[in-house]
């Protein structure tokens, strides 16, 4: 029994498999939604007409078939491609007789000899057809057609010869004019050369006299050099203490700054100046620094340098120049002493400013006035010290510097080195402050920030919001009265913090008292304003905290009644009898009180901790956003449709108006939970603006009085579903209208 059982077993398993899969087909098809539409008259006459041995009629058609696939094989050769391969016993079967094409040949019964007759034939008449089509050319060439060709490349010919005539004309001139520009640049130079040559000599009177001016005031303050050392130059020399005076002299820096810049760039200079080491340097060395910074010396100079030294072996101190000016890098050394370079531009520039003035002065015209006549000893004494030692030159050197100056420019036809500097710095400076004019109009044309300043006067507020803090008796007296700091009649907060700010400072001398003001709680310190101050600034103030109050309720108020739209929408109800927190029965208490009390409904106020508060279900917060996203865009759906087929005119809404006492200038929309402002008159239109959303759509922008120009191109941009930088251009556009048209 055991075996018997242990041997059915894979079978009964593999019955029940069958079983499985036999009603899993069955279900599958049970559940399948594929019904196709068939026809029904060809399904008919396919199932009645198909005879019963419908395999055996397919088998006799195919064999039928390939008996006269077959019958067509014996019919027609197997090389039916007209291209046949001829192997090497063809070749050797049919060589030696292709070029024969005789009758009996061509009838031949091998096969490789008629193809070989046949490839004969085909050479023969091609070469034929060659020979024809040579024959027509030949005609041709000799027809008066040819000839007219043959002139029109004749012609040709002419035409090319004649620009190339053309085009050497043009080589000529444009060699012409280089060499008369070569001739100007040439020109140029030399007088660069002798603006160079003066600006040489000027800069080396100036070094020698800020070396003499330095080495004075050395031996006038006792400080005397070692003779004894054999190390130190010969003649007058420079030490490191003298430094700062001789830059002082040359206008580079000031003797009496001290700072670190200052001293690492002496200790670099010093290091030039010194490279030995020794202690001092001399004139020559200075001259020849100096030139090389101030841009005296150029690679042409360099070059004569070394010419005349070659020429004049024997000259010690070419050889010494030739020697200092090659430690020196031009570009390095400026890039280094840039401090030194422009300090000294500068100051050059005031002293010839005060050339001017001194040349322009009574004293300097030669004058009888007390001024230039009249001048005790301290007025000297103070006026000597107060000129440096580089602006001690008299008024003829002066003049004559200024005429040679001039004179060179005039010859050379270039500006100086110098007069080149302080140009291109003024056009720098020029260019910075146009770029900063730029950024302020820039700046002031994207502010948004645009107050109203203008409000009622003081009079009819005061009455309306303040009846108690004025007598009847005083009312006729409010037109010529100020509004002081304790202008709470009944004692408020406000009137309050004034006055204790008010008494903790002391009245200032410019303080006027106002005896007028007939308030009721009038203090010591509010008989004091500041004057010339804004008076009204607590009327102000009033006013916009009740705008935000006003403004903070709506939007409360808003938030409120969305709730409760969203709340009855909401198509989740689930079955809650059964549950011990009812949603249903918590929120029809909840709306039957608000509308027996929409005072405390509306007002945003917070429960008191006694009562108890409904709990949403499960799955409430995600429904309602849900349903709000799906409400956002089937809304933006329908304002888009109404504004392409609506009219343009605004219509007015359907709902009254909210009985709030804070929202007196809102109007309830159709949308739940949206506010909407109260729709515009014709009259408070401002500026209409045409604008082209596509090539075919055109819209108009209208900005009404008292909307700002961001707030008019962010509503536009969003009622037509437009892009931030379309937004921000339209915001531009509008502001430069109003620009134009308050100019």
């Amino acid at each position: 029994m055991i075996y018997s059982r242990l041997f059915e077993l894979p079978h009964r398993s593999m019955t029940r498999m069958e079983a499985i899969r036999a009603q899993k087909a069955e279900k599958e098809l049970q559940e399948c939604t594929f019904q196709p539409n068939l026809n029904r008259v060809l399904n008919r006459h396919i199932l009645h007409s198909r005879p019963e041995n419908y395999e055996q009629t397919l088998v006799m058609q195919e064999e039928e078939r390939q008996k006269r696939m077959e019958d067509l094989d014996q019919y027609l050769y197997r090389e039916c491609t007209h291209r046949p391969r001829i192997s090497q016993y063809a070749k050797k079967h049919g060589g030696g007789h292709s070029h024969r094409v005789d009758g009996d040949f061509s009838r031949g019964s091998n096969v490789y000899d008629r193809l070989y007759s046949a490839y004969t034939i085909a050479q023969t008449a091609r070469s034929g057809l060659l020979e024809r089509v040579a024959d027509e050319e030949r005609k041709k060439a000799d027809s008066p057609i040819q000839a007219k060709a043959a002139n029109k490349k004749a012609l040709a010919a002419a035409e090319l010869l004649y620009s190339d005539a053309l085009e050497r004309r043009e080589r000529q001139k444009e060699r012409a004019n280089d060499f008369y520009s070569n001739i100007q640049d040439t020109t140029s130079a030399e007088g660069a050369v002798k603006s160079r040559r003066y600006y040489w000599a000027l800069l080396e009177k100036q070094v020698r006299d800020a070396f003499d001016g330095a080495v004075k005031q050395r031996k006038k303050e006792g400080r005397m050099a070692s003779v004894d050392d054999p190390h130190q130059p010969q003649g007058e020399v420079l030490y490191f203490a003298d430094l700062p005076v001789f830059l002082d002299a040359m206008g580079c820096m000031s003797a009496n700054t001290r700072s670190e810049s200052d001293a690492k760039l002496k200790l670099s200079l010093w290091r030039y100046l010194d490279p030995d080491a020794q202690g001092a340097t001399d004139l020559l060395s200075l001259t020849v620094f100096f030139h090389v910074l101030m841009g005296a010396v150029d690679d042409r100079t360099f070059r004569s340098i070394r010419m005349d030294a070659k020429k004049e072996d024997r000259d010690q101190t070419g050889t010494k120049i030739r020697n200092l000016a090659g430690r020196y890098e031009p570009s390095k050394l400026r890039a280094e002493f840039h401090a030194l370079y422009f300090n000294r531009l500068h100051h050059q520039k005031l002293k010839h400013q005060e050339h001017e003035r001194e040349r322009n002065s009574p004293r300097g015209r030669g004058d009888n006035s007390p001024d230039g006549r009249n001048l005790d000893g301290k007025e000297k004494e103070a006026r000597s010290r107060s000129v440096g030692p580089t602006q001690k030159r008299t008024h003829n050197q002066a003049v004559l510097s200024e005429k040679v100056t001039r004179r060179l420019q005039a010859e050379s036809g270039l500006m100086t080195h110098v007069d080149l500097l302080l140009w291109r710095q003024q056009k720098n400076q020029e260019k910075r402050e146009e770029e900063r004019r730029k950024q302020e109009r820039k700046a002031q044309r994207e502010c948004t920030f645009k107050p109203k300043l203008v409000a009622k006067t003081f009079t009819s507020h005061a009455t309306t919001r303040y009846p108690n803090a004025v007598s009847k008796g005083d009312q006729s007296n409010l037109k010529t009265t100020t509004l002081t700091s304790g202008i709470g009649g009944s004692g408020g907060v406000q009137g309050q913090m004034t006055g204790a700010r008010g008494q903790g400072r002391a009245p200032a001398k410019n303080n006027v008292p106002q005896q007028e003001a007939t308030l009721a709680n009038e203090t010591d310190a509010d008989a004091y304003f500041p004057a010339g101050s804004g008076r009204r600034y607590h009327e102000l103030y009033d006013r916009g905290m009740a705008t935000k109050e006003r403004h903070r309720r709506s939007l409360q108020q808003a938030a409120a009644a969305r709730e409760r739209e969203e709340l009855k929408a909401c198509t989740f109800k689930p079955d809650m009898q059964s549950s011990s927190v009812s949603f249903k029965r918590n929120l029809d208490h909840d709306i039957s009180g608000a509308r027996a009390s929409p005072t405390a409904a509306t007002s945003g106020t917070t429960p008191t901790p006694g009562t108890t508060r409904w709990t949403t279900p499960r799955g409430y917060a995600k429904v309602t956003s849900r349903l709000r996203r799906g409400r956002e865009e089937e809304e933006v759906r329908r304002r888009y449709r109404d504004d392409r087929t609506c009219s343009v005119a605004q219509q007015k809404p359907s709902r009254a108006r909210l009985q709030s006492p804070g929202d007196t200038d809102m109007y309830y929309s159709d949308r739940p939970g949206r506010l909407m402002e109260e729709p515009h008159q014709e009259d408070d239109v401002l500026l209409y603006v045409d604008v082209n959303i596509t090539p075919t759509q055109a819209e108009r922008l209208v900005l009404y009085r008292g909307e700002t120009c961001g707030e008019a191109a962010a509503a536009f941009a969003d009622k037509h579903q437009l892009s931030e930088k379309l937004r921000k251009k339209l915001h531009y556009l509008l502001t430069a209208q109003l620009e134009n048209l308050n100019k």
